[in-house]
């Protein structure tokens, strides 16, 4: 998948929340972030809380 990243001090300037573009280094992991549910249905569930899929919480992939 191809994706591209911005400067995080040029876009954190702008006074704006939230970007389709920032990026941070883990050597462990990669983690989508925000950006990745942009456009996307997100679901949650409470621990213990009854659901129509089951139990909380959980996540699906």
């Amino acid at each position: 998948m191809t994706f591209l990243v911005a400067s995080s001090a040029t876009l954190l300037a702008s006074g704006h929340w939230a970007f389709s573009n920032l990026a941070g280094y883990n050597a462990n992991a990669f983690g989508w972030g925000l950006p990745f549910f942009f456009g996307r249905r997100v679901f949650t569930a409470i621990a213990s809380q009854v659901t129509p899929a089951g139990s909380g919480p959980f996540f699906a992939l």
